[in-house]
């Protein structure tokens, strides 16, 4: 076999004027080989067509000078190309014709428990309000946002954390999910627990890759850090801000998806998960200022705490039985 000469880029598609893509090019024998390229810098994309024909400058090349082309599926003369926007080789022999759900990629479910992923799979197909664009931005559309979700155990009272550590190298946010919380609880209690723990995971990952568009979203939440000294309280208060109605947006639709007719009151009292108790100074169990606040109506905090603890317990939070309205959560 001939030595193969340095790399050369030039534009390549379903045909040669498309541009879809860039590759690299290969002489090897006597055949050129243009083969899709993911890990080459956008900024070494060549220049439009001219339409002169000269190698290498992204041009349609005239007839004969390069007889024999690979596609990036290494179909000799095929159709395919690399799409960028999903790192994908489609078209052509390929069978792919539009991007795969990045979804799936940029969101590792592989250590969470069945019962919990049956019920993440339903999620991802989640649409309307804030949240679930948020569970959107882990698809791959924006770099760095790639989630990991475990089973594993947690302290009492906890049934989803997520660590404040982002891993730069990999992308990653991690969230461990405690499934042996939801043994007698419903799948509307464990949707609400990932709907939750998904903001948190948000959060982070914006901090972390941009800081400044960050501060100028949440300046509020960049104040309160010198007050509540913690990630969790932080986020809370910025959730009751942003995100609880929108939280009992995707709720309703998961529920509607699986079949249930509820009322939207309810689906907004099960948003209120985690947010409406915290630890005071002294180690006790308090209700949070802003649960107070935005709740003041002191029936109103109770139904929502009657129907967390039912969905999550089947009692009440006095203990007392209390029928649950999703379905058991199998896990």
């Amino acid at each position: 076999m001939a030595e193969q000469l340095p790399a050369t880029h030039i534009w390549y598609g379903q045909n040669w004027s498309e541009g879809n893509g860039y590759g690299e090019v290969y002489f090897i024998s006597g055949e050129i080989f243009c083969v899709g390229s993911p890990n080459t810098p956008p900024n070494e994309i060549p220049a439009p067509d001219d339409g002169n024909g000269t190698p290498g400058d992204g041009d349609q090349p005239a007839p004969g000078e390069y007889p024999n082309v690979f596609d990036c599926a290494g179909t000799l003369n095929g159709g395919a190309y690399w799409n960028y926007s999903c790192n994908t080789c489609m078209g052509g022999t390929t069978g792919i014709t539009e991007c795969p759900p990045l979804f799936l990629s940029k969101i590792d479910a592989t250590q969470l428990k069945p019962c919990m992923k049956t019920i993440l799979d339903t999620i991802k197909k989640l649409s309307n309000g804030s949240v679930a664009g948020i569970i959107q931005k882990f698809s791959g559309n924006l770099p760095g946002y790639n989630w990991i979700l475990k089973d594993g155990g947690l302290p009492i009272g906890t049934n989803g954390q997520t660590s404040s550590i982002y891993n730069s190298s990999m992308g990653t946010v991690t969230t461990i999910f405690d499934s042996s919380k939801f043994t007698m609880g419903s799948d509307l209690s464990v949707a609400r627990t990932i709907l939750h723990e998904s903001v948190h995971a948000y959060l982070i990952t914006f901090f972390k890759t941009n800081l400044p568009n960050f501060i100028g979203s949440y300046p509020q939440m960049v104040q309160e850090w010198g007050i509540y000294n913690n990630w969790n309280d932080t986020h809370h208060a910025e959730f009751v801000r942003s995100f609880v109605n929108d939280i009992g947006v995707a709720l309703e639709e998961y529920g509607k998806k699986n079949g249930y007719n509820l009322p939207s009151q309810f689906y907004n009292d099960l948003a209120w998960g985690g947010l409406t108790h915290t630890i005071d100074a002294n180690g006790n169990v308090i209700e949070t200022n802003w649960f107070k606040t935005n709740i003041p109506n002191i029936l109103d905090r109770q139904r929502i705490l009657n129907n967390l603890s039912a969905e999550q317990y089947g009692v009440n939070s006095n203990g007392n039985p209390q029928s649950k309205k999703g379905n058991n959560s199998g896990c």
